[in-house]
């Protein structure tokens, strides 16, 4: 995603061009994809926290962050943001990148506090994560592999991190 949005950010006609050849649309669409895909970059982060709040099972954070990002912020701030723009079409793709930032930071902070009490279960009262078979880390979250994959992560992330 990292170099779809570099690509995006430095050649937003190269876009434009696979839909119209019309130069005023073009160099239109141009900068409101500069303004819409701002912020982009910080998707990552939001896809995935919420994998892994669907992997350790917590969907309710996932299902969370998903509305917060795309209805409780976005749709005020496309009514909001074209307020203080000069030009209020830019100001309602300016709403996306605003929004995103918001949404991501909500996310990380929601992600810091369940991630540390996802693996409150798997801590000894050394404060070392229980590691000892993959299998019982596997049964603790469950069969699917997916949980699996996300309980490998956060062990992972714990000991590099944390």
């Amino acid at each position: 995603s990292f170099v779809l949005w570099i690509v995006l950010m430095a050649r937003p006609q190269s876009f434009a061009f696979i839909f119209t050849s019309d130069a005023e649309l073009v160099d239109f669409t141009a900068k409101a994809l500069r303004l819409y895909g701002a912020a982009l970059v910080l998707m990552g982060v939001q896809v995935a926290c919420q994998m892994t709040f669907v992997s350790i099972g917590n969907t309710k954070c996932s299902i969370i962050v998903a509305v917060v990002r795309k209805f409780v912020l976005l749709i005020p701030l496309i009514f909001i943001v074209p307020l203080f723009t000069a030009d209020r079409t830019s100001g309602v793709y300016l709403a996306e990148p605003v929004a995103d930032l918001i949404a991501v930071t909500f996310t990380a902070i929601l992600f810091a506090v369940q991630f540390k009490k996802a693996l409150r279960p798997l801590e000894k009262k050394n404060g070392r994560i229980v590691i000892l078979c993959t299998r019982r880390v596997f049964k603790i979250f469950s069969s699917d592999f997916q949980q699996f994959a996300g309980a490998i992560y956060i062990l992972f992330l714990r000991r590099k991190f944390l």
